[in-house]
């Protein structure tokens, strides 16, 4: 069975899946990746209503939840 690794963050009722991969594929991410995703997460928590349905019309960011459960 395939482990999942996914780095997340999560603000207010919003979560937002950065990058994942499978356990097979790499153990981890490097401190470059790291550091790269959590200047990707500062910027999507900063994101108002309007900038995330900018986004997501766009096609920038994807939806892969309902929008209604609850955390």
């Amino acid at each position: 069975m395939e482990t999942l690794r996914v780095f997340r963050t999560r603000t207010f009722a919003r979560w937002f899946f950065l990058y994942g991969f499978s356990k097979n594929e790499r153990s981890s991410i490097d401190t470059d990746e790291l550091r790269a995703l959590q200047e990707v997460a500062k910027e999507l928590v900063g994101f108002g209503d309007r900038q995330l349905a900018a986004a997501l019309a766009a096609g920038e960011l994807v939806e892969i939840g309902g929008g209604n459960d609850q955390a």
